[in-house]
């Protein structure tokens, strides 16, 4: 009995991926002898004495109205009511209007500050549930500056915050709620919370200290990240609201780390950036994790960005708001939340005009002399990296991820890249329904669906946990954890990323930009496969190392990729997936399996068109060693993964395909895999993409010498020339005008 339950104990442990306790009080849960809102093992409260002189602005400390001197509070609230001209009725005792009833003159004071003191409060849970103080905490803010509160309320409205933080706190304090999900929440509802207690009173004292302890850990890991490892949707619909306002109150924070008022400012200015330079030129968010509907900006996106303009007084994100409002006619918040827009927005980001619709001449062009065309966010830690050749509707975009991994919504998607020239041409072929679907398991969440490298291999685990009932050898990147996640903090997240390697991915070698000229970046990938560095789930290590080089060309709108892949094993199948929209446009080809139009094609082709409406590029492969050109896709193919032991003319594995078409994702039914043919441990290819290109015939790049290690190219139109050469280490040089491009990598 007692072998049965530690097998059963570890088999909990490493099923969900929970500390001892988690483990011991999830057990005692589903055994109900405690309840859900219990712990049989308690855990010990955490930063009670990490800054024990901390405290808040006596007035506002959140400052949702950003004014910069408290007494004209009224003042701007009521100018910002006439603004939004909201209609509303002050016979009820819903808190979410009770600031602009009291403005109006319909309530008393004695009545805003009953409305708080009766406020039903929902305790949060630790997964999944994170009650609702955010919306008490934030318009408690804004009435405790509009009305001073007698003495006897005020120890009444503390003491009620402090039971609505014992319960983030009780939360916080436990393993479950991991950092860039749940815990960012609970810790910034927390901070929210505890910059409404009088900080001079002893009995708050604690309940301060702790909460401000949590907030700060997770500044301090996104401060590393800067973009949401998430993706956007989880972002703007679940985490930037308490997130921006939290980030926002350390503005206003004494007796805490130096220069954080500073830090502060600005992080919530790159995070302000990181919107900007994700919208592609179509008014869309190139997402990275699993995404929804509003990476259409609409309805979510608009508060946080006015609140950003405001905050932050950045001049490009100010630019981006009323763009953002342009765009969508004024209609780009969603109606359940007028309430809050006398809070989010200012006079100088209020539409004249609401409701007409969407515009189609909306542009960022504005930004061109403001904004440099490439940006690194994160860098070693996220290193997400945009390139735009432009800010106008016609511009190239260009999305390149090297993150570590943080969050079990993130995908693995080490070195790959996506291109948007008119529409969608390189794509992330991802779907999202939920966590457990076959398509996300197998497919969408791992990087065979992405634009980036595979070593196909024998001897690797793929099933990180018990949901996982296959172990399909896709030669992907490896997989550490999937269904959920349980970073406790941000040393537990940089620990687990720089110092054993778990959940490290990729790191920036080296870049390089010439102003309109080119941009280059050097990512070692290697930690995201099972590597020399670090293996999953007790897999063997398959390659040594694995590198991707990106050189955009401003002047041609070209982007080179130079791909080097060293192997442990000769027979490993090395290569690289490009997904497309459409299927590619092939010259000389047969059909291996299904049909031309849903099926696996096998062409000896170089040069290959992609192409969807007005959008189009043309790649060439330049290959240093004998390779196989493949285009899968379809209706049935489109998820079909090729495995190690399907090389051999063996079927691959068929995953049950995600009955949706949902506008948000973008069309993704086939994809090119170039890879290698001869048994050798390493592997070198360069891929040139010339952007808005549409077929051979128009092409402006000649290769004007090549031989088994150098091809010399030529661009016409532009005079440029490149020097592609692979070295005796098997990596490939290159060179622009006779100049080296930099390169970093040993």
């Amino acid at each position: 009995m007692m072998v049965l339950s530690l097998g059963s104990f570890i088999f909990v442990v490493k099923s969900f991926h929970l500390t001892t306790y988690e483990a011991v009080n999830k057990i005692a849960r589903k055994l109900n002898i405690i309840s859900e809102s219990e712990r049989l093992i308690q855990y010990s409260p955490r930063f009670q004495n990490d800054f024990p002189d901390v405290a808040f602005s006596a007035s506002s400390p959140v400052n949702i109205l950003d004014v910069d001197n408290h007494s004209n509070i009224i003042g701007t609230l009521k100018e910002n009511m006439k603004l939004a001209n909201l209609e509303y009725k002050c016979d009820s005792r819903a808190i979410n209007y009770a600031n602009y009833c009291y403005i109006d003159g319909a309530i008393s004071a004695e009545h805003l500050i009953d409305i708080y003191l009766s406020y039903r409060f929902t305790a949060p849970k630790e997964v999944g549930s994170y009650g609702n103080g955010l919306v008490f905490a934030y318009t408690l803010d804004v009435a405790q500056s509009l009305v001073n509160v007698p003495k006897e309320e005020k120890l009444r409205l503390d003491a009620k915050l402090r039971d609505m933080l014992s319960a983030y706190l009780f939360a916080l304090d436990g393993d479950s709620a991991s950092l860039f999900h749940g815990r960012s929440s609970l810790a910034s509802v927390a901070l929210l919370l505890a910059s409404q207690l009088d900080s001079s009173d002893s009995q708050n004292r604690d309940y301060i200290v702790r909460a401000f302890g949590h907030f700060y850990d997770f500044f301090v890991a996104f401060e590393k990240v800067e973009i949401w490892p998430e993706g956007y949707s989880y972002w703007i619909n679940n985490r930037a609201l308490p997130v921006i306002l939290g980030i926002n109150t350390l503005r206003n924070v004494s007796g805490g780390p130096e220069l954080l008022d500073l830090r502060a400012e600005r992080l919530l200015e790159r995070v302000g950036l990181w919107h900007i330079y994700n919208t592609r030129p179509d008014w869309v968010i190139q997402g990275w994790g699993d995404e929804g509907s509003r990476t259409d900006l609409r309805d979510e996106t608009s508060k946080i960005i006015d609140l950003l303009a405001k905050f932050t007084r950045n001049n490009a994100i100010q630019i981006y708001a009323k763009t953002l409002k342009k765009y969508f006619g004024g209609s780009n918040y969603y109606y359940g939340y007028s309430w809050m827009l006398p809070l989010t927005l200012s006079k100088g980001v209020i539409p004249t005009e609401t409701n007409k619709g969407k515009s189609s001449d909306a542009s960022l062009e504005a930004l061109d002399d403001i904004l440099p065309k490439t940006e690194v966010f994160g860098e070693g830690y996220s290193n997400h990296i945009v390139i735009r050749s432009g800010w106008d509707a016609d511009s190239t975009f260009i999305q390149i991820r090297g993150a570590d991994r943080f969050a079990h919504h993130q995908h693995y998607d080490a070195g790959s890249v996506t291109v948007f020239k008119r529409e969608p041409l390189l794509v992330n072929a991802s779907r999202y329904d939920n966590l457990f679907s076959e398509e996300r398991k197998y497919f969408s969440g791992r990087s065979i669906s992405k634009n980036t490298i595979f070593v196909l291999s024998d001897n690797e685990d793929f099933t990180p946990n018990r949901h996982y009932s296959l172990n399909i050898l896709d030669g992907g990147q490896r997989i550490p954890f999937s269904i959920n996640s349980n970073l406790r903090g941000s040393q537990d997240a940089m620990d687990r990323s720089a110092v054993n390697r778990q959940l490290d991915m990729a790191q920036i070698l080296g870049s390089d930009c010439v102003v309109e000229v080119y941009c280059n970046y050097v990512l070692d990938i290697t930690s995201a496969y099972n590597s020399i560095r670090y293996v999953s789930n007790g897999s063997k290590a398959k390659v040594r190392r694995v590198t991707r080089q990106f050189l955009y060309l401003f002047r041609s709108d070209t982007l080179l990729v130079l791909d080097t892949i060293h192997a442990t094993d000769n027979s490993s199948v090395k290569g690289m997936y490009w997904h497309t929209a459409n299927r590619p446009k092939l010259q000389d080809f047969e059909v291996v399996e299904g049909s031309e139009y849903d099926g696996i094609l096998v062409s000896t082709d170089k040069v290959i068109s992609v192409v969807k409406g007005s959008g189009s590029l043309l790649q060439h492969i330049f290959a240093f060693d004998p390779i196989t050109v493949k285009a899968i896709g379809g209706l049935k193919y489109r998820t079909y993964i090729p495995t190690f032991s399907s090389i051999n003319n063996a079927t691959g594995v068929f995953v049950e395909r995600l009955n949706t078409n949902n506008s948000w994702f973008d069309d993704a039914d086939w994809r090119l895999a170039i890879q290698s043919q001869e048994d050798s441990s390493t592997f070198s290819i360069a891929t040139l993409i010339e952007i808005g290109t549409k077929n051979q015939a128009s092409s402006s790049w000649l290769t004007v010498f090549k031989n088994e290690s150098e091809f010399d190219l030529f661009n016409a139109e532009t005079n440029e020339k490149l020097k592609l050469q692979r070295t005796l280490s098997n990596s490939i040089l290159v060179e622009l005008n006779g100049i080296r491009i930099l390169w970093e990598a040993n």
